[in-house]
This record gives C-alpha cells, sequence and structure tokens, in this order.
C-alpha cells in the first residue's frame, strides 16, 4: 500500500518483498483481509497448507487432504490461519514462491491498470544456499495447484456445532441492496430494507444511551428481547454482486448459502414453505426436524453472500448491546448498506420486530 512515507513508483523498478522461512521449521500464518473490495486466494509452490481456524480463533474441522497448497476465497473482513510446512517431497534448495490471486466476482467492469495476480519469492535459511544468491528482484516461479482448501466449504469442530439447537425461538428476515432513487437525488445508497443506515444524528447521541423512541428513522434494528435467545437471521442479497456481512459482538453459525440460478434466490419462511436450493425433505413429524445440515456449519463473524442470494444464519444473541451488522465493502458500508442487532435491551419498540418481516 502507498503511504506518504513509503510512497511506490508503479513504473519503477523495485525488488520483489518475499519470504525467508527454514525449511526445518512449522509455521502458523494469520492470514486477514483487509481489503476494501475483493476476496483473495494463497497458493504456494512448494509448500503444504493446513486449516485450522477461521474469524480469528474459531476451530475447524480438520481436512483430510493434506498436501493442499491453496487457500481461499477470503473475502474482506475475514481471517483464516494456516500451517505452513515445507513438503518432505521438495529438495531445500529448490526455489518456492506465493501467489496472490484477486477474486474477480468483484470486478464488473474490466481494468486494463489492474494486475490481478502477484507472485513473490520464497526462500529458505538454508546454510548450504549462499546469501549471495539470493535475489528478491527475481522473478519467482509460479505455484501450480494440487489441492485446493475451499474455505467455504469448511464446517466447525463437532465440539462448536454441538451447541447448535436444532430450532431458533426467533426468525428475523432482511432484504439488502443498493438502489439509486430519485428522492435520493439518484445517489447510490445501500439498504436493509427500506432504510439506508446513517450515525444517530438527531439527537446526536450513542444508541445505547437513547431509549428506542428518540431513535432516528436511520436506525433499522433487530430487538431480541431483554432475555438471552437463539435467532435466525435470514439475510437476503438481491444485489446482482456479492456481499461480505459482518456482525459485530456475536459470531453467529452458517447454516446454508444460496445462490439463484435465475431471479432473486430470496428466502422468507413467513412466505415460503421450504428454503429454496435445499432438497424437498420427505414428510416428518418431528418438532425438532430442521431442513438444515448442522453438522456442516461454520461458524464465522463475516460471511459472503452471493448476489441474487441469501444466507440463513443462527446466533446466539446473549452479548448485551447495540450491534452493527453490515457490510465489509467500505464504500457500501458508507453508502448506509448497515443496520443494528439490539441484544438484552428493553422491549420498548416492538415495531422494529414487525418491520422487519414486511
Amino acid at each position: 500500500m502507498a503511504v506518504r512515507a513509503r510512497p511506490i513508483d508503479c513504473n519503477g523498478n523495485h525488488s520483489l518483498p518475499y519470504l525467508d522461512l527454514d525449511p526445518n521449521l512449522t509455521y502458523r500464518i494469520r492470514v486477514v483481509n483487509t481489503g476494501s473490495l475483493a476476496g483473495f486466494t494463497l497458493r504456494f509452490q512448494e509448500e503444504n497448507l493446513q486449516l485450522i481456524q477461521l474469524d480469528g480463533g474459531i476451530d475447524v474441522e480438520p481436512q483430510s487432504q493434506k498436501s493442499a497448497t491453496s487457500a481461499g476465497i477470503l473475502f474482506p473482513g475475514q481471517r483464516m490461519d494456516l500451517i505452513l510446512r515445507r513438503s518432505p517431497e521438495v529438495d531445500d534448495q529448490a526455489p518456492s514462491s506465493l501467489t496472490i490471486d484477486l477474486d474477480q466476482g468483484c470486478f464488473k467492469y474490466p481494468n486494463p491498470a489492474l494486475t490481478p495476480s502477484h507472485t513473490f519469492p520464497i526462500y529458505y535459511n538454508n546454510p548450504s544456499i549462499p546469501e549471495s544468491n539470493i535475489n528478491p528482484s527475481a522473478p519467482a516461479p509460479i505455484p501450480n495447484d494440487t489441492f485446493h482448501i475451499d474455505i467455504e466449504r469448511a464446517s466447525s469442530t463437532s465440539s462448536l456445532l454441538a451447541s447448535i439447537p436444532a430450532k431458533a425461538q426467533q426468525t428475523h428476515v432482511v432484504y439488502t441492496k443498493i438502489e439509486k432513487l430519485a428522492r435520493l437525488s439518484n445517489i447510490p445508497y445501500g439498504f436493509f430494507n427500506r432504510t439506508t443506515w446513517k450515525p444517530q444524528a438527531d439527537p446526536p447521541i450513542p444508541l445505547i444511551s437513547l431509549p428506542r423512541h428518540q431513535w432516528d428513522r436511520n436506525q433499522l434494528a433487530v430487538v431480541t428481547g431483554p432475555e438471552p435467545e437463539w435467532v435466525d437471521l435470514i439475510v437476503n442479497n438481491l444485489d446482482e454482486g456479492p456481499h461480505p456481512f459482518h456482525l459485530h459482538g456475536h459470531n453467529f453459525y452458517v447454516l446454508f448459502i444460496h445462490k439463484a440460478s435465475i431471479g432473486w434466490g430470496s428466502y422468507n419462511p413467513f412466505q415460503d414453505a421450504f428454503p429454496p436450493g435445499l432438497s424437498l425433505p420427505s414428510a416428518s413429524s418431528d418438532p425438532e426436524y430442521t431442513p438444515y445440515d448442522l453438522t456442516r456449519a461454520i461458524l464465522r463473524d463475516t460471511v459472503q453472500i452471493p448476489s441474487r442470494g441469501y444466507a440463513v444464519l443462527r446466533f446466539r444473541a446473549d452479548n448485551p448491546g447495540v450491534w452493527l451488522f453490515h457490510c465489509h465493502i467500505a464504500w457500501h458500508l458508507a453508502s448506509g448498506m448497515a443496520m443494528v442487532v439490539d441484544v438484552l435491551g428493553d422491549i420498548e419498540g416492538e415495531w422494529a420486530h414487525s418491520a422487519l418481516n414486511l
């Protein structure tokens, strides 16, 4: 990143950053996508990866594939922890590299100035390799994928999944989209239902310090009530592009994600008999029946919801506060693609419950 203290001349010749590793050591690497738009994938040429955690310390079920060389896609706001090992079949003196590939799903139009793939050399601190032979400016060999870890298909460990109830005690439905409206001068604004979020301004006091009847019209809220309860939040993305959504204050289980091949692909359990994208169930009188495969759920705090799709998120509303739920693409949040989740507050303002189900 170019900053004032460290400018980057894109037309000049500069040494590539590189990794200096010891072939006899195992490394734990935490990768954070601090970008404002695109996801990315990491690809290693001569190293094996093991995914162990997502989103800052949430354990995942160990992968059966032991020779993975790439992992992703990691979307804005998401994190992953990897164990990195030099492949035992590779000579310690063999060159290696790391390639970072940007996900093209967020780029609607071609950009000739964009280089979506960057490769960086990896050097090993091996006494048999003279330091004079290390040339950071030399082009690095491009990795060839052998096996890939799709982190969107990972599941949490069985101990984490054991706490998911078959049914939630509350269900809330929201729809999100960026729209240009004449009443807003045709400027793009992000919406949840019919509300585009802005910080509380009238009066300009933190929401948690105000009774709900004094919140201004820019605050759409899911109100979970005064007691801890399990909540299903169904988020319908009506946009032609995906959105990475992040919830503050809580982790949530991602029970199901669906992208429609045609139409909008939204889901409203108050109107639809069954979630789109799932196989129709056989008749069941079991009151604990759930259409979701809870053994494949993943606990996260940021989820990528595809265009014209939806996600079913289940969380335990037990952390008191007024928490922001928002798109992690910077200008989508700035445009108002956010809402709040009011947890363990007072029961005043039940209008918020019903408004979400319109």
